[in-house]
């Protein structure tokens, strides 16, 4: 069963995205992968979208990988890195359902992708994550809080989910599932990861009447 929200494609097709990555993971990988020997690391992004992080991990010189359920987003992906001669493994796919073997990758990173799925896609993909996942691999993801601009706004699916978010930046982008930090913790205890260190940002925009609190994850296999 795949978990893919469809309406990410009519997103791909009808709007630009973000060319640059987060400068969140910027750190986190620099913190943890500067030092090694960048073509013997091996990265995976789910929900790869048009490849703002692909871009950024390619430049650097690491083996990257993305996975997205859009061809379109796949299509802009490819284009981008290509103009630039450079190289990545882009795939469509379901996440949910990751067409790797197992322990192939050192780390895997999701940059609001788990986000919008309901709570048994959510489980699954971690699930995936932690299966190809390397022993001692790192799993790095920004999701968003109950704190966000969108919660508790539109049709609530079940608990903390919701669906034609009518406000703010969220609407128009299908299934959103909002994270207390304890429900977040608890599914990644749930698939067997440890070390798991939560953190959060908050921005706000347009005058301080959009709030995004997000939850910034680390944790080992």
């Amino acid at each position: 069963m795949g978990f893919f929200d469809k309406t990410w494609e009519k997103v791909h097709r009808e709007r630009e995205w973000g060319k640059y990555p987060p400068e969140e993971l910027i750190r986190f990988i620099a913190r943890n992968y500067y030092e090694r020997d960048r073509k013997e690391v091996h990265i995976l992004e789910i929900g790869s979208g048009t490849g703002a992080n692909l871009w950024y991990l390619s430049r650097e010189g690491f083996n990257s990988y993305g996975i997205d359920g859009s061809q379109t987003a796949v299509n802009k992906a490819k284009e981008r890195l290509k103009s630039e001669n450079l190289k990545s493994q882009i795939t469509v796919g379901d996440v949910s359902s990751i067409e790797y073997e197992d322990k192939k990758f050192d780390c895997v990173i999701d940059i609001q992708c788990v986000v919008h799925n309901r709570i048994e896609g959510i489980k699954k993909i971690y699930k995936e994550v932690y299966r190809v996942l390397k022993d001692d691999g790192k799993f790095f993801s920004i999701s968003f809080s109950t704190q966000t601009l969108g919660y508790g706004l539109g049709e609530e699916i079940e608990k903390n989910t919701y669906t034609n978010i009518t406000k703010g930046p969220l609407s128009e982008v299908g299934t959103v599932h909002f994270f207390t930090e304890d429900e977040l913790r608890s599914y990644l205890l749930e698939v067997g990861f440890k070390n798991i260190k939560i953190d959060y940002i908050e921005t706000t925009h347009e005058n301080q009447t959009v709030k995004i609190k997000s939850w910034v994850v680390q944790a080992q296999k």
